[in-house]
């Protein structure tokens, strides 16, 4: 892969999917697919211990891409946040700040099975119309409300229980509480399956968790183009544009 000085490499440990090729770890058989924080490139080498193994009974129809999204650290932070720390509860009013990222969208549609109401915050009015796609209740843009205070009461008057925020920004609430996926990994594998199960579940009967992993590439600042789905050979050719 091009080492691009805006393409993540070693320095900012992107996560990636990589395919195991050749093996002397029992953990790690050769044709097993892993998650790896090594960065963009062709071919890494590991001990084993930075590496992260994708469920085994993973869906064949299902997009491998999505282990670093939906059904990976995205999707436990979405899953642990809701039912580990916000205890969120059936009837509940739920609001989501950022709502149109990798996290809060999934944050959103778990909400949603869960039997709550969600409103969403997001940054464009293109976003706000991809919230409602997904199934929030109500979604604003809080660039454009001429009051965020309004905005708020209109979308919920009955008020709100919980609040996911995505971006650490100062807000006042009861309680405040930061977590790493990390601290319930004991849970992963069944929390990994439940979030397979609702993945399936949409494209069934259309009421689980929707997504489609969509990758921004940037050169000199500006974005380049936009890579959508599990078509590996687009996604090879625009990358060798990019050198």
């Amino acid at each position: 892969m091009p080492n691009n000085k805006n393409i993540p490499t070693d320095g900012q440990k992107l996560n990636i999917n990589l395919r195991v090729i050749q093996s002397k770890n029992p953990a790690f058989h050769v044709g097993s697919h892993v998650v790896s924080r090594c960065g963009w490139r062709t071919h890494a080498v590991s001990d084993g211990k930075d590496l992260t193994p994708i469920m085994s009974d993973w869906a064949p129809d299902v997009s491998l891409s999505l282990a670093l999204g939906t059904i990976g650290m995205p999707g436990l932070t979405a899953l642990y946040g809701i039912e580990e720390v916000l205890g969120l509860q059936k009837n509940e009013t739920l609001l989501v700040n950022t709502a149109a990222g990798a996290v809060g969208t999934v944050v959103g549609q778990i909400a949603k099975i869960k039997g709550c109401k969600v409103v969403g915050s997001a940054g464009s009015d293109a976003k706000v119309a991809y919230l409602k796609e997904l199934g929030f209740d109500e979604a604003f843009n809080y660039k454009t409300v001429p009051s965020l205070e309004e905005a708020l009461k209109k979308a919920a008057p009955e008020g709100y229980d919980c609040f996911f925020e995505n971006v650490s920004e100062a807000c006042t609430v009861l309680r405040m509480e930061g977590f790493m996926v990390n601290r319930w990994e004991h849970k992963h594998p069944e929390s990994l399956k439940r979030l397979m199960a609702w993945l399936k579940e949409d494209v069934s009967s259309n009421c689980g968790i929707k997504c489609m992993p969509t990758f921004h590439f940037y050169k000199n600042g500006k974005m380049v183009f936009e890579f959508s789905g599990a078509n590996l050979e687009t996604l090879e050719n625009k990358l060798k544009e990019l050198r």
